[in-house]
């Protein structure tokens, strides 16, 4: 890729969301601190969804997940001047991860994809599928390995794939170390992956500089127990502004201010971009916005057991009206919020919104 096209981008596009007026500043010159073995990390806007652009000191570039929108990862890469890929992992085959991968594998076929091998039934799958196979990318295996790109180490971190867990704990997760610098990525992970994870020990022992939040910091999200592992430092996420899920909620943001991490989000700061040394140093600048978000807030009401939550508070959850909320009392207990396949009306789209908006929840 070119990475000087990509820097100069980057600089252009904080210059232009800080200058007065309609005409965007001229780009400034590169700060003379700034050493060129950096390795750069950007959160982009793509909405209410995961795109993640890393860029190693060679240059070489990783893209993982692509966002809701047809187009929108695609162009973010052509604007950073990104004209090659050495991989792209999807995360998992929800449309908020890879609405985007069949048009940037068309436009920049990458050398090799990895996804969590679970096969989707959805249009966007479908189109992301025959990018692939259009494109002749070679897909490498789902198993916990080591990739390593101009000395930058990439963890694949694969889930176990049992059957009855719903597609965000079958995310594939990454650890990314540079040095004395780590990064981590869990997709959309819930509570089963993280305890997996932590299980197997695949967690790092923070702290970490940089975690991307889980489920675009949803309540069921990221837990407890891995957050208090990674110790993150600074914490971004991708969040579409005014998205109907409430994201990031109010739980999330307080499991990150335990471990007064900085959070960044694109719904208020635009793209995140993230420079990293291999000495454990990071520097964050973003589109809009000034300075970490304030993740001080009340907590709201916990979510809603649908194994003993009343018919009036079933209700509260996207999708479920009387009648599903008496099916749901006629199916208890129900294992998994997935149980929720087995309710009249409710497929896989709708149990994605559900899941998205993080109300519902089997304890």
């Amino acid at each position: 890729m070119r990475l000087l096209p990509l820097v100069a981008a980057v600089l252009l596009a904080v210059a232009a969301a800080c200058a007065p007026g309609p005409e965007p500043a001229p780009p400034p010159a590169p700060p003379p601190d700034v050493p060129a073995d950096s390795l750069l990390f950007f959160m982009l806007d793509v909405g209410q969804g995961d795109a993640v652009l890393l860029v190693a000191p060679g240059g070489r570039a990783v893209l993982y997940d692509g966002g809701p929108g047809e187009n929108a990862a695609r162009d973010h890469l052509q604007r950073l001047g990104v004209d090659s890929l050495e991989l792209v992992v999807a995360s998992h085959p929800h449309r908020d991860h890879i609405g985007g991968l069949a048009s940037v594998i068309r436009s920049t076929p990458p050398s090799f994809i990895l996804d969590n091998e679970v096969v989707h039934t959805s249009a966007t799958y479908e189109r992301y599928l025959d990018a692939v196979v259009e494109a002749g990318v070679p897909r490498l295996g789902l198993e916990r390995r080591t990739l390593t790109l101009d000395g930058v180490e990439l963890e694949i971190l694969p889930p176990p794939m049992e059957p009855t867990w719903g597609l965000n704990d079958r995310s594939v997760g990454m650890v990314i170390r540079w040095g004395e610098l780590t990064l981590t990525l869990g997709g959309d992970a819930e509570d089963r992956l993280w305890g997996w994870w932590l299980q197997e020990s695949m967690v790092p022992e923070g702290p970490v500089q940089l975690h991307k939040a889980s489920h675009h910091g949803s309540r069921n999200g990221d837990i407890r127990p891995a957050i208090q592992r990674l110790r993150p430092e600074v914490v971004v996420m991708g969040v579409g502004e005014g998205n109907t899920f409430g994201h990031p909620h109010d739980e999330a943001l307080a499991l990150y201010r335990e471990v007064e991490a900085q959070v960044y989000r694109t719904d208020r700061h635009g793209t995140i971009t993230v420079t990293g040394w291999a000495d454990g140093r990071i520097r964050v600048l973003s589109e809009r916005g000034e300075g970490p978000d304030d993740t001080s807030a009340p907590l709201p009401p916990p979510c809603i057991d649908l194994n003993t939550a009343s018919r009036d508070d079933l209700q509260r959850i996207v999708h479920i009206g009387p009648g599903r909320a008496d099916q749901i009392i006629a199916l208890r207990p129900l294992a998994s919020v997935d149980g929720l396949l087995a309710v009249a009306g409710i497929g896989e789209a709708r149990l994605q919104d559900i899941e998205e908006e993080g109300l519902a929840c089997v304890p």
